[in-house]
Formats: structure tokens, C-alpha cells, sequence
């Protein structure tokens, strides 16, 4: 990976590794089901309106003939949390848990993920911040990215395979 031999990193000091139990990795899903419902709560009360808990098959399974609809059923929630957790809980939060602490590694690999989830880069997206230090946690308790991996995993999965409705 770009950057790891500059700073003498390799892929298991960067949470790369077999995880150490499947029950981190079940319990790092029920974090994301519980985000995901708590949100739907909060933004119900704050919206004053029905909390969206009725899931339904999302509006892409019905249209599998345009190949770009494989893209958002597979790849976003599989094969890019990878990606994005081997950068941001991996080599960011490495390298920055060296020079910081942890506290710190959590809380910059945050910040730098919901700015790059933003429209624009001096804005940050609190949701996304959010969610960026949920799986700073997650990497922190587990010690490799398998459950940040699966929480993201979860996350992108329920946005692209389901849609929430009262």
C-alpha cells in the first residue's frame, strides 16, 4: 500500500489481520443496526414525523438491467468500506496513533473521512463525523478493521439495498 513502506508500516500494524473474533465482528453489525435506528429517531423527532422503520426492498432491485445498478447493490456496500477503512482506520489512524494517541488518531481519521464524504472539502458533515468516529472506536476496541469493515459494510448496505419509509 502507497505509504506504508515510507513509514515503516505493514498490512497487519495497520489492522490487516485475521480479527480475533467473529463476535466483534457480529457485534460491530448491531452497532451499525442500532446507529441506524437511533438516527431514524432522532431525525424523526427533530422533523416531527414517523420514525422510518419500515424497510423495503430499495427502487435498484427493480432495475437490474442497468449495469450501474450493480454498482450501488455490490460494490458501495462491500468492496469500498474495504478501501476506505484500509486508509482511514488503517494507515491514517497508524500512523496517526504514533504522533497523537488513539484519542486522537479517532477523532483526525474522522474529521479527514467526513471531509472527504462532503460536497465541499471546509465543510464537514457532522453525520459522517459521526460515523468516522463510531468506526475509530470500533478499530480501537478490536484492534484491526474488520469491525469498522462490517459496521461500514452495514451502513452502505442498508442505504443501498433498502429504503426506510413510515
Amino acid at each position: 500500500m502507497l505509504g506504508t513502506g515510507f513509514y515503516g508500516l505493514n498490512l497487519p500494524s495497520i489492522g490487516w489481520r485475521v480479527p480475533d473474533s467473529v463476535k466483534k465482528i457480529l457485534a460491530a453489525v448491531a452497532v451499525a443496526l442500532f446507529y441506524k435506528f437511533v438516527r431514524e429517531a432522532v431525525f424523526a423527532f427533530y422533523y416531527k414525523s414517523t420514525p422510518c422503520f419500515s424497510i423495503i426492498p430499495g427502487e435498484l432491485w427493480s432495475k437490474l438491467h442497468n449495469p450501474l445498478s450493480y454498482y450501488f447493490l455490490f460494490i458501495i456496500p462491500f468492496a469500498i468500506p474495504i478501501f476506505e477503512e484500509l486508509f482511514y482506520r488503517g494507515f491514517v489512524y497508524k500512523v496517526l496513533e504514533e504522533k497523537t494517541g488513539w484519542k486522537g488518531a479517532v477523532i483526525v481519521s474522522a474529521c479527514l473521512f467526513s471531509i472527504f464524504h462532503t460536497e465541499k472539502l471546509i465543510s464537514i458533515n457532522f453525520e459522517i463525523f459521526l460515523k468516522g468516529l463510531i468506526f475509530g472506536l470500533l478499530r480501537k476496541w478490536d484492534g484491526s478493521i474488520w469491525s469498522s469493515v462490517a459496521a461500514h459494510s452495514t451502513g452502505n448496505l442498508l442505504l443501498s439495498w433498502f429504503s426506510f419509509r413510515a
